[in-house]
């Protein structure tokens, strides 16, 4: 057992009663010096010490992320206490990784953004204009409409990248569901019009739900232009509620092209988009589910999705 333990690339430690390491692992040893024999506090100096040896004395398990410093180089542990043992991994270079690519997500978006306006405020002053030839105003329409998208897509990069990172506090608050919905429809409407697509909602008028209104928002805004776009002209979206205990499923429901099976499990996954949307010839950059998924669980809630290809999807989001 010695010989495997030492094998792995995560720290073990077992700790006895009287909180002191009684066996480290090869692993743990390239961090903690000399840790056996040592208590718990003297060997391992994390920011969050006094949490993990309360859980070690009432045999709670707990499972967190905390600096720590070895020859004065900054390390982040992930750390998984289960008395009497404690895991931890360095998972520095991720954190190393994802800040980076924050960083360039947010010059990305910055160095973006401000031509991009200055290119919408000018095509709108031209579109607007009335001495300009008509078929002119036909190509300003398009080349509007390519970087109003654009934009779009790199308002979503930032959005994306900030709810992967959890750089987001939700503030929960009560909410009218049938409200928001209905609010995220009316912005919709000139895409459900093209596709004389019907939506229902059946949410009472009364209904209120504690959630954070800018993350459910960004879900069901998804999920429901999603719906429609997916859907076949002249089609029914569904929106709808289902209450149960302290729990409220909230589904949006279309009869659209659905997913093939073997592709349901790829569809949260950033930039992929299923074989069938591709053949249909939507349009999208594959973002959309991947910002609802991290959107999800910063709410602590859950989403599942059944679907059949070519008879439609239903999503059923759990609050």
């Amino acid at each position: 057992m010695k010989t495997l333990l030492d094998q792995l690339d995560e720290g073990i430690l077992i700790i006895d009663k009287s909180l002191n390491i009684r066996y480290a692992n090869e692993f743990s040893k390239k961090y903690l010096e000399e840790p056996e024999g040592k208590t718990i506090s003297d060997a391992l100096h994390v920011k969050n010490i006094s949490v993990l040896t309360e859980n070690l004395v009432s045999s709670t398990s707990s499972e967190f992320e905390s600096e720590f410093f070895v020859n004065n180089e900054r390390k982040i542990f992930k750390i998984k206490v289960n008395s009497p043992i404690i895991i931890f991994r360095d998972i520095t270079e991720i954190r190393n990784l994802g800040e980076a690519k924050m960083d360039f997500v947010n010059s990305l978006v910055h160095e973006f953004s401000s031509p991009m306006t200055v290119m919408n405020g000018y095509l709108d002053l031209l579109i607007d204009r009335k001495d300009v030839p008509e078929k002119y105003n036909d190509i300003l329409k398009r080349v509007h409409k390519s970087t109003r998208r654009l934009s779009k897509l790199v308002e979503e990069l930032a959005t994306l990248s900030n709810l992967e990172l959890q750089n987001y506090k939700p503030i929960m608050e009560n909410i009218n569901l049938r409200s928001l919905v209905i609010e995220i429809i009316e912005e919709l409407e000139n895409k459900s019009k093209r596709k004389n697509i019907e939506i229902e909602v059946s949410i009472p008028a009364d209904f209120y739900i504690k959630t954070d209104s800018l993350l459910l928002y960004r879900i069901l805004s998804n999920l429901i232009s999603n719906a429609i776009k997916y859907s076949f002209d002249n089609e029914v979206v569904h929106v709808k509620i289902k209450r149960k205990e302290d729990k409220t499923n909230i589904i949006v429901k279309d009869f659209g092209i659905g997913v093939k099976p073997e592709e349901l499990n790829r569809i949260f996954e950033r930039f992929y988009r299923a074989s069938n949307a591709k053949f249909f010839k939507t349009s999208g950059m594959g973002l959309g589910l991947a910002l609802v998924k991290h959107a999800v669980s910063l709410l602590n809630a859950k989403i599942e999705v059944n679907s059949s290809y070519m008879l439609g999807t239903e999503f059923i989001l759990t609050i």
